[in-house]
């Protein structure tokens, strides 16, 4: 597992951000800080274990956690114990049983992803994280440019992990949910959160971000309404 800082400006406010699968900065360079600080987890390949929350995040009077697809459940297992630390925790698009008929991306069609990868279908699966919503092109500028074996290898571990670990208690507060995700299934995303937390339904497909200018404007959205 990697980490950057992605804007480190010496601002009051954190946004601790863990990124999903096969991803690195890249697609997140067209992203404004506006006026936070993010740090981001990345490339969940030899996860560790255990996790010692770095003393330089208590310099910062305000810390906010985003994470999303696969890495809600990698920030829900480090992040769970210091939950009292985050004042507010937001799951995009995931959940804490990312293979899961019923709760993530079915089985089948994740072993299938794993046993087929190649450059082509890499492609195919980029394109069904848009599903027609806009941004296809953005990312397309700034895609991740990152080797196969690479993400093919970060895919196993991201099972191995997952499957060897419990996520632990819930450490979410709101969930925002895609109506257009063909990842993680809308319909499981809902099951998954229904009655757990606050919702809150965006018509997006599974990569929602470029429908916001940056991450104070994503966090704006949240906060004015969930379900």
């Amino acid at each position: 597992m990697k980490t950057d800082w992605l804007i480190r400006q010496n601002n009051k406010s954190l946004l601790v951000f863990f990124n999903g699968w096969g991803q690195n900065a890249r697609p997140f360079e067209p992203f404004k800080g506006e006026g936070h600080d993010v740090f981001m987890f990345w490339d969940y390949r030899n996860p560790p274990e255990s996790f010692s929350w770095p003393e330089e995040f208590d310099s910062y009077e305000r810390i906010t956690l985003v994470a999303w697809s696969m890495g809600a459940w990698f920030a829900n297992y480090y992040f769970s114990p210091f939950a009292d630390k985050i004042q507010q925790k937001i799951a995009v698009n995931g959940t804490l049983h990312p293979i899961d008929d019923q709760f993530g991306i079915p089985e089948k069609i994740f072993a299938g992803t794993y046993l087929t990868l190649n450059d082509q279908n890499l492609g195919k699966f980029n394109k069904r994280m848009f599903y027609g919503s806009a941004g296809e092109e953005l990312y397309s500028d700034h895609s991740p440019k990152r080797p196969i074996e690479e993400v093919k290898e970060e895919l196993k571990s991201i099972a191995d992990f997952c499957s060897s670990n419990h996520a632990g208690d819930n450490l979410f507060d709101l969930a925002l949910i895609s109506e257009q995700d063909r990842i993680f299934p809308f319909k499981n995303l809902k099951t998954f959160w229904k009655d757990k937390i606050q919702t809150k339904t965006i018509s997006q497909a599974h990569f929602p971000f470029y429908q916001w200018s940056g991450w104070d404007d994503l966090l704006q959205s949240v906060n004015v309404s969930a379900e």
